[in-house]
């Protein structure tokens, strides 16, 4: 298992934070490439991305989960591919 712990500050009331991260898919991200969600169910959201390989050439397409715990944070999951199994949390 591996473990990573970052910190940074926000300057922005938690609402708006908030705002910003439950727009997932209105987001730029160079490796990662979010569709629309393709099912909600409380407060998670299942979508379909491309997401950059190690190569940084290639794509792959996995299934994720963002499961939404506002304001303390929310969970990324993915549920097929390479990453497989794996978990972020994000922590507020």
């Amino acid at each position: 298992m591996v473990r990573v712990h970052d910190e940074g500050v926000f300057d922005a009331p938690i609402e708006k934070v908030w705002k910003y991260i439950g727009d997932a898919p209105s987001h730029q991200h160079r490796a990662i490439q979010l569709g629309a969600p393709v099912n909600e169910k409380g407060n998670a959201m299942t979508f379909k991305a491309k997401t950059l390989n190690a190569d940084g050439k290639t794509w792959r397409t996995e299934t994720l989960v963002m499961t939404m715990n506002p304001p303390k944070g929310f969970t990324l999951e993915t549920l097929d591919g390479p990453m497989k199994g794996t978990k972020h949390t994000h922590t507020y």
